[in-house]
């Protein structure tokens, strides 16, 4: 079995063991927790949204039980900044208020803040916590702030100096690091680099379907766009994202093969609306996208673009990612709802923009 295959296996086996023995005691505080824990791996290693709403389940009653503990609601913290609730990623921590001055919470506030548009203050508390402490995750966090907004030189070397601080125990964090280094390359139009880091973390954390993903990226920014179908039906068995049969419906699209492409938009438009029907915010820029260049439809794509741009101040989470609004030949809608704020993303390659139509994220793992 691949690395990512024994990962997988092992989280599964992990998570049933731990169910076995809560069975026996419902009470069992650390096991309850460990669950919570391992779910969150799980469910991060999958993206799969059905372990994440089982993770907030158990880290429901962990709180309806046991009060509000201070690693269950960081990792309530954690998910909730991960799909876009902000505030209450902020209200989460604000439960536990040691947390506020621990150095995960801390970290959890300045990526809200980011994401919110207030990236001098989310630069200046990255800062702060790679000063008192270089750890890796940190400094993979502030190496994404420049990629955005600095210095792309600066960020590859925040990167390769988080790397140094791996040990050969988290290969699968290692490998993490390489597809930032590989989505920085690919930014700059440096496709070379770009797949030497990709390749590199396949073969640090082989089989691993995110890897296979941005492979499809670079692809379709070298105009391989053959190998990038290939790719993408190769990862949607493996992964459930509806961002990635969104992206495999414009990639076919591109290609004339419009019967089925508009099949693929379907699916990805059902699932982005049942996400929202329960009460995700997560897809509205999806949508937006969705309606406005794949299945045609503007008055929907206006409408999903007000509503991201209700959610979000911030130019990376939501509609404002859209290289339209970044500065390239906006639609109406997208110039409506364009970015804000002094500080601009860069216009983002081909690739990114494919990246950025299967849902990539950059949030570290936990």
């Amino acid at each position: 079995m691949s690395g990512y295959e024994v990962e997988l296996a092992r989280a599964r086996r992990d998570i049933g063991a731990l169910e076995v023995m809560i069975g026996r005691n419902e009470r069992a505080l650390e096991l309850r927790v460990r669950l919570a824990y391992r779910q969150f791996h799980l469910a991060s290693l999958t993206e799969d949204e059905v372990e994440f709403e089982r993770l907030g389940k158990l880290i429901t009653t962990l709180i309806d039980d046991f009060g509000p503990l201070e690693d269950v609601c960081l990792l309530k913290a954690n998910v909730d900044a991960r799909f876009h609730r902000l505030d209450e990623a902020r209200q989460d921590l604000s439960m536990c208020p040691p947390l506020v001055q621990r150095r995960a919470g801390r970290a959890i506030l300045a990526e809200v803040d980011f994401q919110q548009g207030r990236y001098a203050e989310a630069r200046h508390a990255f800062a702060m916590l790679a000063e008192q402490e270089r750890t890796w995750d940190v400094l993979a966090r502030l190496a994404h702030w420049e990629s955005k907004l600095g210095d792309p030189d600066e960020a590859d070397r925040l990167y390769e100096e988080a790397e140094d601080q791996l040990t050969a125990k988290e290969m699968r964090s290692f490998a993490w690091v390489e597809l930032q280094r590989g989505d920085l390359a690919l930014a700059r139009g440096r496709f070379t680099n770009a797949q030497a880091h990709y390749q590199r973390a396949a073969a640090a954390f082989p089989g691993h379907w995110l890897t296979d993903q941005r492979d499809a990226a670079l692809r379709i920014a070298e105009g391989k766009a053959h190998i990038a179908e290939a790719l993408l039906r190769s990862v949607i068995p493996r992964c459930p994202k509806p961002e990635l049969k969104q992206a495999l419906g414009e990639l076919l699209t591109s290609l004339g093969k419009t019967e089925e492409a508009r099949g693929w938009l379907e699916k990805a438009a059902a699932a982005f609306l049942q996400s929202v029907q329960e009460g995700g915010v997560h897809y509205y820029h999806h949508l937006a996208e969705l309606y406005a260049d794949g299945l045609g439809q503007p008055a929907e794509a206006v409408r999903w673009a007000r509503k991201d741009n209700r959610c979000s101040r911030g130019p990376f989470s939501r509609t404002g990612k859209s290289p339209r609004a970044c500065g390239g030949s906006a639609s109406p809608w997208l110039r409506e709802c364009g970015t804000r704020g002094s500080l601009q993303p860069r216009r983002p390659c081909a690739g990114r923009r494919a990246m950025r139509r299967m849902g990539n994220s950059t949030t570290e793992p936990l």
